[in-house]
């Protein structure tokens, strides 16, 4: 809505109520195509049996790596810290920490999209 605002939930309320105003716009826009009457739209298959049992295994999967990602960033910026003086040493860990912050962030919106699969 471009205004800022407090998140108590941090990241994880941004990603829901993100991902609930991009549904209510898709649904907005579905509702206004084709001839003027709603168009229904097809609910996703609910994973079941074997399936979903590998999907919440990819979930506690990524969940993991999140996990192990976070804890790399916080080594990077103790590493930071150490290196405060040396321009060129705080160049490459930021660097590094950029990738590691672009992977997370990747990590975790695919995370999202499964565990969104596991909930039906």
């Amino acid at each position: 809505d471009g205004g800022v605002r407090h998140l108590p939930g941090g990241i994880d309320e941004y990603l829901r109520l993100r991902h609930a105003a991009e549904t209510a716009d898709a649904a907005d826009r579905s509702a206004e195509s084709g001839s003027g009457t709603p168009t229904a739209k097809p609910k996703a298959a609910a994973l079941t049996g074997g399936a979903l049992r590998d999907a919440r295994k990819e979930v506690a999967r990524m969940e993991r790596q999140i996990e192990k990602l976070g804890e790399a960033e916080a080594a990077l910026y103790e590493e930071m810290a150490a290196a405060a003086t040396d321009p060129g040493k705080l160049r490459e860990i930021g660097e590094r920490q950029a990738a590691l912050a672009t992977e997370r962030e990747e990590l975790e919106a695919a995370w999202m999209e499964a565990s969104e699969a596991i909930e039906g």
